[in-house]
């Protein structure tokens, strides 16, 4: 049975040769030449990242490029996703959008100035501060239930 196994691997081997002119080691060496050139042209010509991407430039090339093949193209990976989520965030619809705190803060300003103007329920126990840092708070009064 083991003759039979090495028969039918060494006529794969035949094969993927003939048919690929090359060897597996070939193409491992051919991935890793298109790899490295790519990291090159990444290097070359970097991409504007948001600032709370890691700089393209923090890891020397050589560094870069004595990784594994499989790390290589793991971090071409990383860095085309974070060029496009920065490209995202860059965009002149993101503009004007605001932040999460800015939102949380419009919100709760917003919402403090409904109960100041409302004279009509009791807001009695709501009072509503703004601090120096704009952020606003709702308190209740102790014992009252939410």
């Amino acid at each position: 049975m083991h003759n039979l196994i090495q028969l039918y691997k060494s006529l794969w081997d035949d094969r993927n040769y003939f048919v690929h002119d090359h060897s597996c080691q070939d193409s491992k060496w051919k991935l890793c030449e298109r790899v490295i050139s790519i990291i090159e042209s990444i290097y070359k010509s970097p991409s504007k990242l948001h600032s709370r991407f890691q700089k393209i430039h923090s890891i020397p090339l050589a560094t870069q490029i004595s990784r594994s093949t499989n790390s290589m193209q793991q971090w071409i990976a990383k860095i085309t996703h974070q060029s496009k989520v920065s490209e995202s965030l860059f965009a002149p619809e993101n503009a004007k959008q605001l932040t999460l705190h800015q939102t949380m803060v419009k919100i709760q300003k917003n919402h403090c100035d409904q109960h100041k103007y409302s004279h009509d329920m009791n807001f009695s126990s709501l009072s509503c501060f703004v601090t120096s840092d704009s952020t606003s708070y709702n308190t209740l009064n102790e014992g009252e239930a939410v």
